[in-house]
């Protein structure tokens, strides 16, 4: 049980998203964020931390209700939030790259940015296909205990975090330049 709603609590997440349009957004304008005398890793921890700060404290107390109401383990809890986390970390990091790569800087309305542009189609999908992927392999294996499956899922996870941030730091802050 507390599988699923793991996997329901990073299916909300994933598809939350902030940082997809987060540099399209900066339109015409973005040569005012690349004057500042800030690294490309300090204005893209900042888009990084607000969708943090709208996902992560959600996803805590949305978990410490179920665990309460579903009477989960202290373990059991603390994989869902560990998985949780990781995935608020994983999208956030995926999103602003994926806007990176395909940013829509001609807009007459914030709109067209948000709901009409290509990083956020391809950031909802990639979202949507990296939680179909572990169900899809649990589905297969179908594994005796729920809760290898969840700390091999957090490590999967926390090791894509680090390959995301270090081409964000990399090919990511020479994308930011080249805008």
């Amino acid at each position: 049980m507390d599988l699923i709603v793991t996997m329901a609590m990073v299916f909300c997440v994933a598809l939350t998203c902030t940082t997809a349009p987060s540099i399209s957004l900066e339109g015409k304008n973005l040569w005012i964020v690349k004057s500042l005398p800030l690294k490309a890793m300090d204005i893209f921890r900042s888009k990084i931390l607000l969708n943090l700060v709208i996902t992560a404290p959600i996803l805590v107390i949305c978990s410490t209700v179920l665990t309460a109401v579903l009477g989960f383990t202290i373990l059991e809890y603390l994989l869902i939030v560990a998985v949780g986390c990781s995935y608020c970390v994983f999208i956030a990091v995926a999103g602003l790259i994926i806007n990176l790569h395909f940013p829509k800087l001609e807009w007459n309305t914030q709109v067209a940015a948000v709901k009409q542009s290509a990083s956020v189609m391809l950031a909802l999908a990639a979202g949507f296909l990296s939680i179909m992927l572990p169900i899809g392999i649990f589905a297969m294996l179908n594994p005796a205990n729920p809760v290898v499956f969840q700390v091999l899922w957090f490590i999967a996870v926390a090791a894509a975090d680090a390959a995301a941030f270090s081409y964000l730091k990399g090919r990511g802050a020479a994308l930011f330049k080249e805008l």
